[in-house]
């Protein structure tokens, strides 16, 4: 590490969410980034603690990754559908990688186990380059470039123009899902459970769409007893027929065509953040399926000859491994990772600090980690769909919750599609992290649900049953 003296803030916090397991976040930034993007990179750290993971990176290199990024894009602005494609064959190949050995690893020696490993973090690295830094950083600052645009229109205006600028004509994978299975929901209504053509209709959805609820470490997935349960309780919801809002967003685009006369740039910049917001999805697509095979199937395995839990096995990197193999007893070294454990990472390598070491780290660098917000009673966020309610704040680390109540408020780090069944019932949506084209800010618009996201601190000063008043005609979120 540098022996520059670092201040609380020049960190800035990208990511956090509950995710109890090192990979593959920890192939995220663990690789030549500035190299790539050609730039001065800095260090970013990641950072685990009891299972919460946060991104935090140093702010004074952040302009330069985001138009790094935005500038390969730009670039490629009009081979922006090749651009997508190469995202998806690089997700394809790591699930593919992953599948064949979670579908052989029974037959294996452990011995395997981290030369695969090795493998599955090189070839994840491949989607992070063709996917995820695009939209993650490249996002961020062609959002900021169209702001900049469209602010002749004054605020107001402008936020009206750019959720539906930015909207994609094309299905997303998890609208599609959807789709699918309101029309196995029909078949059920029309036959019913026990009829065998639900039952036929029920495996084929089970089989295409088992990964969809896994997310990083499930431990959800849809088998037919899942998606048979699911069905059920759909079916005597009454909240579940809410529908997306029937907008025709081609014909709505087109009039904001002729309205506002967009110049050639702006349109740009449009169909770039269309493009990024389908490429999202694309990942979470891939990432779900990966998650599944490697963090269930393949390290249930490793924990079994490892003599672990699964919970333990989900710390283990490479080396780790091939320690393990090799007999070294690596029980401290899994104890103090699943307490605290941080990877630095910058164009030089990567590196892990593990219990005592890592705090000792956090305060050496003065990353604002434990900072108190026991006295703020305003929280402020970008706002993703204008509506204003007051109701009971649910602070949910995953989607997988028995007790959601009719106009509960979801507060978490961001939805994902597996949080569409519990956001139909909701009253409103706060998310710590997300821009204009995240999952939460586009299904919030499609059900006309208040949104407010990019709040960076709500799961953090939030607590379960808070009510407060989510204004999201201001960004502002008011502890009653």
């Amino acid at each position: 590490m540098p022996e520059k003296k670092y201040k609380p803030e020049d960190w800035i916090m990208v990511r956090t969410r509950y995710i109890p397991a090192l990979f593959p976040l920890s192939a995220y930034f663990s690789w030549p980034l500035g190299e790539y993007l050609k730039i001065k990179r800095g260090i970013s750290l990641e950072i685990w603690e009891n299972g919460h993971f946060t991104a935090v990176v140093e702010k004074e290199f952040s302009k330069d990754r985001n138009e790094g990024a935005f500038k390969i894009l730009w670039e490629n602005k009009d081979n922006l559908e090749k651009i997508r494609k190469e995202g998806i064959e690089a997700g394809q190949k790591a699930v593919d990688l992953c599948k064949e050995f979670a579908d052989t690893c029974v037959n294996r020696d452990i011995e395997s186990f981290p030369d695969f490993f090795d493998k599955f973090i090189i070839t994840y690295q491949e989607l992070m380059r063709k996917n995820m830094i695009l939209w993650l950083f490249g996002g961020a600052e062609a959002e900021r470039q169209l702001l900049n645009h469209l602010k002749e229109y004054g605020i107001d205006e402008a936020h009206k123009i750019l959720p539906i600028m930015v909207s994609h004509q094309e299905k997303s994978y998890s609208q599609i899902e959807e789709e699918e299975f309101k029309n196995l929901l029909k078949i059920a209504k029309s036959n019913g459970l026990e009829n065998i053509n639900t039952k036929e209709a029920i495996k084929i959805f089970s089989d295409k769409y088992f990964w969809f609820p896994y997310e990083y470490v499930g431990p959800i997935v849809w088998t037919e007893e899942t998606v048979s349960k699911r069905v059920e309780e759909t079916l005597v919801s009454k909240e579940y027929n809410k529908t997306s809002q029937n907008i025709d967003i081609v014909l709505l685009q087109e009039e904001y065509q002729e309205k506002y006369k967009f110049s050639e740039e702006t349109n740009y910049l449009f169909k770039i953040m269309r493009n990024l917001s389908l490429m999202q999805d694309d990942r979470k697509m891939l990432s779900a399926q990966i998650c599944y095979y490697f963090n269930d199937i393949i390290l249930k395995w490793a924990a079994s000859k490892l003599n672990l839990t699964l919970d333990e096995a989900r710390y283990l990197d490479p080396r780790l491994a091939r320690l393990a193999i090799s007999g070294k007893d690596i029980s401290i070294n899994i104890k103090n990772r699943m307490d605290i454990v941080i990877e630095t990472n910058s164009d030089k390598g990567s590196t892990y600090h593990e219990g005592s070491n890592a705090r000792k780290l956090l305060i050496k660098l003065n990353v604002p980690w434990k900072t108190d917000h026991k006295d703020i009673k305003e929280i402020h966020g970008q706002v993703a769909n204008k509506g204003k309610v007051v109701g009971k704040v649910r602070v949910l680390k995953s989607s997988h919750v028995n007790n959601f109540d009719n106009g509960d408020i979801i507060v978490t780090g961001m939805t994902t599609p597996d949080f569409a069944p519990l956001i139909k019932r909701a009253g409103g949506i706060i998310t710590d992290e997300g821009g204009i084209t995240c999952h939460a800010a586009i299904i919030s618009r499609e059900l006309n649900i208040p949104c407010i996201i990019g709040t960076k601190i709500a799961t953090k000063v939030l607590k379960d049953g808070d009510k407060v008043e989510l204004d999201a005609e201001k960004g502002i979120i008011r502890i009653i």
